[in-house]
């Protein structure tokens, strides 16, 4: 009498549709290719905007005058992170690009979990990226006016302060801090500041020259389209003069300046988590179609064989 095993499993193998599986995995190995070389631009950009804004020294110029010294710390390591992210995207798409060419589920699997240690790291620089923005607007406003009374000594000064505001006023084309009527701030800016028991009061390069004729710098005056002053006397001596100075102060422009170069290492990182979630959803489609020869099944890249037995 013949022994009938206790579990008996089938397995079928319909000539039909291995041309519709055959286009699954091609079409998938396809759009992970296109994904690796869209997410291998995104890891070049990340890394080429971080490397931009830690080495500029107009960046740290903005920074020294309008953020806190914890702040600028925090800016140092959100840039590195994003450095790091950036190379790791680098790696990782071109291990995704040869999984995918070469279709080896060894690569795949390798692929797929590097991209998970990856999605927590582009996480962490989103985060910080979104974290900081917020410190800058609450941090940006107090600091640049402690930096104008205290340490701007005018355009001829060589203190680091004294140049990061002559070459803001300059490139941005504004004068002094408040965003309405900022040329007013060499005089009149009053944050309660006291120094030896006594108010400081306007810029420290006024409360040098009030007894002079030269009361505002030249890096607020403007100019015309041949790069020339309109008017630089008027500009240096008189209160009214619209046409020859910049009137508004620099608080917004630089609140800008710096939350948008921090916004955009944000977009990339994010940008590169969707595309990570896409990652998955692809691997798992491309996981789903695809079948060994000798009817295995497979699991995540890793093959599980099919008992086949017959009474």
């Amino acid at each position: 009498m013949p022994v009938i095993p206790k579990k008996i499993s089938w397995a079928w193998i319909d000539d039909a549709e291995v041309p519709n599986r055959e286009g699954c995995v091609s079409c998938a190995r396809y759009a992970l290719v296109v994904l690796n070389i869209f997410f291998l631009t995104l890891g070049i950009l990340l890394v080429c905007l971080a490397v931009w804004f830690r080495s500029l020294p107009a960046n740290w110029n903005v920074l020294a005058v309008s953020t806190s010294t914890k702040t600028r710390e925090d800016v140092h390591t959100t840039t590195m992170f994003a450095i790091a992210a950036g190379s790791t995207t680098i790696a990782v798409a071109f291990v995704g690009f040869c999984g995918a060419i070469s279709n080896s589920k060894y690569v795949l699997g390798m692929f797929f979990l590097f991209m998970a240690v990856h999605f927590v790291l582009l996480l962490s620089v989103g985060g910080l990226g979104i974290w900081l923005r917020a410190k800058i607007v609450a941090d940006s406003t107090y600091q640049l006016q402690m930096s104008f009374i205290r340490a701007y000594s005018g355009d001829q000064a060589e203190n680091v302060e004294s140049v990061a505001w002559k070459h803001m006023q300059s490139d941005l084309k504004c004068c002094g801090v408040t965003a309405k009527d900022g040329f007013k701030d060499f005089r009149n800016l009053d944050v309660g500041l006291k120094e030896n028991g006594q108010n400081l009061k306007g810029a420290a390069f006024w409360r040098q020259n009030n007894f002079t004729n030269v009361q505002w710098p030249d890096s607020c005056c403007t100019r015309n389209e041949n790069r020339f002053y309109v008017d630089l006397n008027k500009c240096r001596q008189n209160e009214s003069a619209s046409r020859a100075r910049y009137e508004t102060g620099c608080e917004v422009a630089i609140e800008v300046l710096l939350n948008n170069d921090v916004l955009l290492l944000t977009v990339l990182a994010i940008l590169q988590v969707i595309i990570e979630a896409v990652h998955f959803c692809t691997l798992r489609q491309l996981e789903a179609a695809t079948v060994d020869d000798d009817t295995s099944t497979i699991t995540l890249f890793s093959f599980e064989r099919t008992s086949i037995t017959s009474v």
